[in-house]
């Protein structure tokens, strides 16, 4: 089980550098995400008056660099606490849903705002659905031994998950819609892509807690490290080339999304044929 130690500590490493590398090459050029406060008043027409009340702006380069420096830290605890990190995934990979306690919100946010979702209120409302998603993906691991709760735990953690995805994508179209009706090929790959990537964790939990065969925790971890890498990795070079205003990088970011949604059925190939490995059960 040493491999696993440094398969955390590479994930640390590439989650931290990734993010380094975004913030040193994108400076002071990143875009800004602005978010408002919105209120309703009565006129004296009795017409409902919308305000937007300005809260403030987000450098687009750290709403990404955050979750990865956070699932960067809890690698790295997977590391030194190497003995406690053993003896707790067993029973609940408690490591795991602690970072993505913290870094699955934080994805969220970016992905609406990516979506065009600029509403503080929202925003926030995205977070809190996304967290619960994940606290009760926690529960469902929690409950493994009984099959069957496990199962039924799980279906319910896609009812938040399904309400913050549908209102970036509701919201998205309607941008689409208020500018020109149409947007390039390789935005609808960007947006749509990363929403699937982020997706794929629960197609992938849904795959471990239906499954007849027993797949080891180790192979687990090894999964969904590989997918957290590979999502918040394809997040940061997706932004550097939005950054950089160029057609040809943002397209060539397009098609990163599909060449990493390609890899990712390759790594569905892969654990199914991962039963005569060392990693599973």
């Amino acid at each position: 089980m040493e491999s696993l130690r440094a398969f955390h500590l590479a994930c640390a490493f590439l989650h931290v550098g990734s993010a380094i590398a975004l913030a040193a090459l994108t400076g002071n050029d990143g875009l800004s995400l602005e978010s408002f406060w919105l209120s309703a008043n009565m006129t004296e027409l009795d017409e409902v008056e919308y305000l937007a009340d300005r809260v403030g702006s987000v450098p687009l380069t750290w709403l990404a660099v955050a979750p990865a420096l956070v699932s960067g830290v809890f690698h790295v605890a997977c590391v030194v606490w190497y003995e406690t990190y053993v003896e707790t995934t067993e029973t609940i990979a408690i490591f795991r849903w602690a970072d993505y306690s913290l870094s699955s919100p934080m994805m969220a946010v970016v992905l609406a705002s990516l979506s065009g979702v600029w509403s503080a209120g929202t925003l926030v409302c995205i977070a809190l659905l996304q967290f619960c998603t994940i606290v009760i993906g926690a529960l469902a691991d929690y409950a493994k031994d009984n099959k069957e709760i496990s199962q039924r735990i799980f279906l319910l953690g896609w009812i938040p998950y399904l309400g913050q995805t549908l209102v970036s994508l509701i919201t998205f179209g309607e941008s689409i819609d208020n500018a020109d009706g149409s947007a390039p090929l390789y935005v609808w790959f960007i947006v749509l892509g990363l929403h699937g990537m982020f997706a794929s964790f629960g197609f992938l939990e849904g795959y471990i807690r239906f499954s007849s065969k027993t797949i080891s925790w180790e192979y687990q971890e090894f999964l969904y490290g590989l997918l957290s890498i590979t999502a918040k990795t394809t997040l940061h070079w997706l932004i550097w080339s939005g950054t950089k205003r160029n057609s040809n990088l943002s397209a060539v970011s397009g098609a990163i999304v599909v060449v990493a949604l390609i890899a990712g059925l390759g790594v569905w190939r892969h654990m199914r044929a991962g039963y005569r490995r060392v990693y599973t059960g």
